[in-house]
């Protein structure tokens, strides 16, 4: 047993040294705008830039969905945060997203959410996609024209996507007192 887990830290701490294990130099967070700005504030010297996107969440069917306008969901496939889901190990970064009709929206949930209806939009199922490598805060995501944002019906929250100069894992102990949800993520292209 001994044995073993010397083994395995020696593979770890190689790997690191390596580069193997891609460190998350950026990191999500989901909530009100001022507790968000107050983790900026707090790691202000840790952060090479934060950009905030607002957002909309939605209950409709026993499900939280989290409305997108389509500039923010742009953004985030320009960010490479948008990614489809191949298989339950398996991501493929976005690449571009369907043309959105007036009065519809576009649908990205797991499979068995794909029938999720919302009052007043009429929605595609555009498959089982995520925002960096999970999906959290939210069942499902449904992106919109940024002239129909305003008229959803949902509480207004704030994304922040905040590029860090370091891998934040540390912090992130006091950064959930001040977030409804966050996520360490992998930037690879910055807006």
């Amino acid at each position: 047993m001994k044995k073993a887990t010397i083994t395995m830290l020696v593979i770890m701490m190689m790997a690191i040294l390596t580069g193997c294990i891609d460190q998350a130099n950026g990191l999500i967070l989901y909530g009100e705008e001022a507790k968000l700005n107050q983790v900026a504030d707090k790691y202000k010297d840790d952060i090479k830039s934060q950009t905030i996107y607002n957002v909309k969440k939605v209950s409709t069917q026993g499900k939280e969905v989290l409305v997108l306008s389509e500039s923010t969901a742009r953004n985030l496939i320009r960010m490479e945060l948008w990614n489809e889901v191949k298989n339950e190990t398996q991501l493929s970064v976005l690449k571009g997203m369907p043309t959105i009709g007036n009065e519809s929206g576009l649908l990205f949930a797991k499979p068995e959410d794909k029938h999720i209806e919302m009052n007043g939009l009429n929605v595609s199922y555009q498959g089982n996609c995520v925002i960096g490598e999970s999906r959290r805060y939210t069942d499902a995501y449904v992106v919109v024209k940024d002239s129909s944002f305003e008229t959803i019906k949902g509480t207004l929250k704030q994304m922040t996507v905040l590029h860090t100069k370091k891998s934040m894992d540390k912090e992130l102990v006091t950064i959930k007192d001040y977030t409804d949800a966050f996520q360490l993520v992998k930037l690879t292209a910055i807006n």
